[in-house]
């Protein structure tokens, strides 16, 4: 199937999800426009991975798909089974710290992501955004706030850390969701099961919060094997 077949399949499906979705006459199919993006993956081999962005004026939401001809489809955004389903029917085997990496950063991105909510994996604690970064005028107290958070956090915030241990890997990865500072806990196996858990380090933070859902400013991890 040439790209264009296969972006149009997509479509395809996810205007037959609106339909099934909707509860609203007010919304006609002229209001909406779609964009497909193929997300790029090497550790689902039999499915593709779709990101379906569904605009109606300037309101987005963002929906996954996991979609692969002659096989059952899966809805994957903010549902972590539906994501365990997809990795069970595409026969992940997962054989590298790089391929446990993209696995569970997929699943994050994918499964966490809420419609107006911001979610972003990050590396440096440079890669947040407070709201006097953007010239708005924060009140003292919340500068104060930001003073302490940077002196005890700028070391503390650094690159994904992994530690495979036979068959399964551990990972940590420190995220920003909406005004909070987390961090992810995520136990990979290697057929793609995967119990997750998190922290709240820092509640309410004076961040600049966009609404633009979830992305990742990873540039790399650090990792260990035994």
């Amino acid at each position: 199937m040439d790209e264009k077949s296969l972006l149009d399949t997509i479509r395809a499906l996810a205007q037959s999800r609106e339909l099934a979705l909707s509860t609203s006459d007010s919304v006609t199919s002229d209001d909406v426009q779609w964009e497909i993006h193929i997300c790029p993956t090497d550790v689902f081999h039999r499915y593709g991975l779709y990101r379906v962005d569904r605009w109606v004026l300037w309101s987005r939401e963002t929906w996954y798909l996991g979609w692969a001809p002659g096989y059952d489809s899966y809805w994957l955004e903010g549902d972590p089974a539906a994501f365990l389903q997809l990795a069970q029917a595409d026969d992940v085997s997962l054989e590298s710290i790089a391929a446990f990496w993209e696995y569970a950063q997929w699943y994050l991105l994918i499964t966490q992501d809420r419609h107006y909510d911001d979610f972003v994996l990050i590396e440096s604690i440079a890669q947040m955004v407070f709201r006097d970064d953007i010239d708005v005028d924060m009140e003292p107290l919340d500068r104060l706030r930001k003073d302490s958070f940077l002196e005890h956090y700028t070391s503390r915030i650094s690159q994904p850390h992994i530690h495979q241990v036979h068959k399964s890997a551990h990972v940590e990865v420190f995220v920003v969701h909406n005004h909070n500072l987390e961090l992810h806990h995520l136990l990979v196996s290697r057929d793609g099961d995967i119990h997750h858990t998190f922290t709240i380090l820092e509640k309410d933070l004076p961040l600049a919060v966009a609404g633009y859902g979830s992305h990742s400013m990873i540039s790399g991890f650090s990792s260990r094997e035994s």
